[in-house]
Order: C-alpha cells, then sequence, then structure tokens
C-alpha cells in the first residue's frame, strides 16, 4: 500500500462520511500563505488548503485559523489526488479580501468618534477666530492673546492610531 493509500485508509477510519467527501476535525500546527498542516491523532497533514480554490489568484477569501485550534477539514480527494480542505475554524488570526492590499479593515465606531473630534477642534478654531477680541491700538496683540486662550481650551485631540482592524485585510 503506498503513502496516499495508507493516509486514505488512515482519513477513512477517523472520519464522518458525506457522500464521497469525508469530514474531520484537525488541530492546526502552522499556517503558511494559503496552506496549512494540521494533526489528526498520530496523523500529520501537511498541504492543507484554507481556501476552496486556489488558482494563483491572490484576491481569494483567506480565514487563516490560530496555531493549536481547531479547524474542520473536508477531503475531497478523487483517486490518487490528495484535496483536503479547511471549511470551517474555531479560532480566527486573520482574514485576508483580495489580497489584502487595501490594508485593514477600518473601526468605524472609532472613526466615527475621532472626526467628531476634529468637527469641535475646527468649529472651536472658527468660534476662537470669529470671537476674538481686538483691543484699539494694541497691534492685535490683544486679538492674538484672545484667540490663543480660546484655542487652548481645544484639548480633546483625535487620536488614529488605533484605527486600522489588523486582523481583517481587505
Amino acid at each position: 500500500m503506498d503513502n496516499y493509500t495508507q493516509i486514505r485508509k488512515a482519513l477513512q477510519d477517523i472520519c464522518r462520511q458525506d457522500g464521497n467527501n469525508y469530514v474531520f476535525t484537525a488541530d492546526v500546527q502552522k499556517v503558511e500563505g494559503q496552506m496549512c498542516e494540521v494533526v489528526v491523532g498520530d496523523l500529520v497533514l501537511s498541504e492543507v488548503r484554507l481556501c476552496s480554490v486556489i488558482d494563483g489568484n491572490e484576491n481569494n477569501l483567506v480565514i487563516e485559523p490560530k496555531a493549536n485550534s481547531k479547524v474542520l477539514v473536508m477531503d475531497m480527494s478523487v483517486g490518487q489526488m490528495r484535496d483536503l480542505v479547511v471549511i470551517k475554524v474555531s479560532e480566527v488570526e486573520t482574514i485576508t479580501i483580495n489580497g489584502g492590499k487595501l490594508g485593514g479593515l477600518i473601526k468605524i465606531e472609532e472613526l466615527k468618534e475621532n472626526l467628531g473630534k476634529i468637527t469641535k477642534r475646527i468649529d472651536g478654531i472658527i468660534d476662537a477666530i470669529k470671537n476674538g477680541v481686538p483691543v484699539a491700538q494694541d497691534g492685535g496683540t490683544a486679538l492674538q492673546k484672545s484667540i490663543v486662550a480660546s484655542l487652548e481650551s481645544l484639548t480633546d485631540k483625535e487620536d488614529f492610531s488605533d484605527i486600522e482592524d489588523e486582523k481583517i485585510k481587505h
């Protein structure tokens, strides 16, 4: 019996059959690109796909499981060609859509909160300029001081440092 046949037989012994396909739970050992290595009992299976289709196109949806988490794997092998694919994950490390070229997904609530802070600061600047108090014959010193005093009260500064969700890239 060749190596492939032994693996197929071992999988059949531990799997639930779904038509011609076998579905089984496995532990993730490591993830590399769009493939992972899983362990089922004493059996280590490498080159388990994270995408149902790997066609050289980086625009696939890739759900990367965390190392040491559980995954549901379907054995869709036909003949001598081994074809294993992850169909469900228990814990997600990252999700990549369309190759992740645009960076992480925006945390919309954080974005709205920080845009609100910017709006308040801009409104405060406009109010300080509009309501500055000029004094005759001082060369603008009093006007400048009244504007600066108004601007110093604008302390709630926006912070965009944590606005990107690095776990979901698109």
